[in-house]
């Protein structure tokens, strides 16, 4: 089970180590900004810059495990909406400097399935106690498998100092944006003067993942809406051609006493043969080169046999209406005018 973390609203403003004696003072005024609604720190950019990794071996299975750890305050864990999958028995040593926190994966690397209370090391350092599991959660592109996660709760300001980090502002809904990061530019100066004021919004970050496949899409259906065309131009042609030399069976068809409805029929089958042919071909081609562009996503969906029934049924029709247009004009032709031409 995974989620997805909230990103609206929620703009990241790295900054530097260096901000010794101040970042308490400096955090103290985002908070207090008008417009501002949640507030938290962490100890990496998500979406942009990495995360240390502890290289450990499980005590439960000898399993190598390459361990990602991230430092928060506890109010990350409520802006960015993080579900527990097993809650600390005691919310009160969330933060302690023995105490650690796991994501799923990283107790599935693990392998012991009741983790919590148990201690791994990191780096060779004290033992981490684990007080709780928290759910999947991707800060890396969906293309990338969710890495195992250690979290370590902080809040001493002096770590951040040292070491840097990030805020995250979640502004309330309908505030002028523009406003509000001015103001937040100004405070960033104030007390971070030698650093550039640099910020990003989560969602417009996270959605640049995936510009490339939202413009392959779009291509994809003005080039789609073309071939659509052109092949009703080359049905209607078609058509059109073959009325033409079959006018003369068809005037006797009708002297005969076949309806127009029969004749249109007669027309129809021969072009929607062809369409179901094509239509058996293309989807086989389709569905293989889709399920190989997916390949590249560790999280992605299955390709419905639906979507070929639902384009093929709209192929059917526009092939049906193209086709049935010509048909019907020729079924309803006088057929003393046709065998006169003849």
């Amino acid at each position: 089970m995974h989620q997805n973390i909230s990103k609206e609203q929620i703009v990241c403003i790295p900054f530097e180590k260096g901000l010794k004696g101040t970042f308490q003072a400096y955090q103290n005024e985002l908070e207090n900004q008008v417009g501002i609604e949640k507030m938290a720190t962490s100890s990496m950019s998500i979406f942009k810059r990495g995360v240390n990794i502890f290289f450990v071996t499980s005590p439960f299975n000898e399993k190598e495990i390459g361990l990602q750890t991230m430092n928060v305050n506890t109010a990350l864990l409520d802006l960015f909406k993080l579900k527990w999958a097993e809650e600390p028995s005691d919310f009160n040593r969330i933060g302690a400097d023995n105490t650690i926190i796991l994501n799923e994966k990283a107790k599935r690397e693990f392998g012991k399935e009741e983790i919590v209370g148990e201690g791994i090391t990191l780096g060779g350092k004290l033992s981490k106690e684990v007080i709780g599991i928290i759910e999947d959660f991707h800060y890396q592109s969906l293309e990338a498998e969710i890495p195992p996660l250690a979290i370590q709760i902080v809040e001493e300001p002096s770590f951040f100092e040292y070491f840097g980090g990030a805020f995250y502002v979640k502004f309330i809904n309908d505030q002028n944006l523009s406003a509000q990061l001015q103001q937040l530019e100004t405070i960033h100066e104030k007390f971070s003067p030698d650093q550039p004021f640099e910020y990003y919004f989560l969602d417009e970050v996270f959605g640049n993942y995936y510009r490339k496949e939202v413009q392959l899409g779009k291509m994809l259906g003005i080039f789609t809406g073309f071939a659509v065309f052109i092949a009703c131009l080359g049905l209607f042609g078609l058509i059109t051609y073959t009325t033409q030399q079959r006018s003369k069976e068809v005037g006797i068809r009708k002297v005969l006493g076949a309806s127009a409805l029969s004749i249109v029929r007669l027309f129809s089958m021969d072009f929607v043969k062809l369409v179901l042919i094509s239509l058996i071909i293309a989807s086989a081609i389709a569905w293989y080169f889709m399920h190989q562009w997916l390949q590249d996503f560790n999280y992605r969906t299955d390709i419905q046999w639906w979507v070929f029934a639902l384009s093929g049924f709209l192929v059917l029709v526009i092939a049906m209406l193209t086709v049935g247009l010509q048909s019907i004009k020729t079924a309803l032709m006088n057929p003393v005018k046709s065998l006169r031409n003849e």
